[in-house]
């Protein structure tokens, strides 16, 4: 564990079984996997979130640090970059305030 400390018997002692699982994060809704993948930075309980979401279609921008779900497939598919039509339907998911600068062009998702 983490950060141990002293709880009432009545509590859960140890973590349900299999908590440590792919399958067990899928069960848990998109919001929580969110909030792990952002508070509990450089952990297996991270890296097993980001694998749920990304069993979502969900899709981390390591440039803008953002995860985007797109609604539409792109145009161009490599190893390296996806190019879509400008301005294409994406949900997004970020912890900081998005700030979009008018003229800016749609750059190149990478991930």
């Amino acid at each position: 564990m983490r950060n141990p400390c002293p709880t009432q018997s009545f509590h859960h002692q140890m973590p349900p079984p299999h908590s440590d699982t792919v399958e067990f994060y899928q069960r848990l809704s998109t919001e929580t996997l969110f909030f792990i993948f952002y508070y509990l930075e450089g952990t297996k309980a991270q890296y097993l979130a980001a694998k749920a979401l990304k069993k979502q279609s969900w899709r981390f921008h390591t440039k803008y640090m953002m995860w985007f779900q797109r609604h539409e497939e792109p145009k161009t598919i490599t190893d390296e970059y996806e190019q879509v039509q400008i301005y294409p339907a994406l949900l997004y998911f970020s912890v900081r305030p998005v700030v979009v600068e008018e003229g800016d062009k749609q750059p190149e998702r990478r991930w």
